[in-house]
């Protein structure tokens, strides 16, 4: 019997590494951010803890594509969640909020194509934001919106 940490992949899909590229754009830009992941998403606020805020969680919410003979031209919709918690050491307010979604954002669009470098990576697109700070005080959230364009192989290497 083969257990999952016995599997090995060979292939890597393109939304792997477009979400391990966002991951690293903001790792390396936006250094108050302390945790990024788009593999290991809680649900719930209340499982982050002070030392992991503020924090981005991104999500798939689904794609669309058009079959191109051997490839698909994909449209994926993300969803970039960013996290902020009033705490001991200071209080978060609306404008803390805008503000770091604003970096988030700046840093991304600077370039769209993510530093290109990605085989079949067009770009990303920015379709909004949300911004919510009363549902679960002391936690403070926006949720960013966009769409990441890229061909992707569906039979063979194009």
């Amino acid at each position: 019997m083969v257990t999952n940490s016995q599997v090995r992949i060979v292939l890597q899909s393109m939304k792997s590494k477009i979400a391990a590229r966002l991951k690293d754009i903001l790792a390396a830009g936006v250094p108050e951010l302390k945790y990024i992941s788009f593999d290991r998403v809680r649900l719930r606020y209340g499982d982050f803890t002070d030392y992991e805020l503020p924090a981005v969680q991104i999500y798939d919410v689904g794609e669309t594509a058009q079959h191109e003979n051997v490839r698909k031209r994909v449209t994926w919709i993300l969803y970039l969640e960013l996290i902020m918690k009033s705490s001991m050491d200071g209080e978060v307010n609306q404008a803390d909020l805008w503000n770091m979604a604003y970096l988030i954002e700046r840093k991304l669009w600077a370039d769209p194509t993510l530093g290109g470098g990605l085989p079949g990576f067009l770009h990303i697109k920015y379709s909004g934001n949300v911004t919510d700070l009363h549902l679960l005080p002391p936690f403070y959230s926006a949720r960013i919106e966009f769409e990441a364009h890229y061909y992707e192989d569906l039979v063979r290497e194009c």
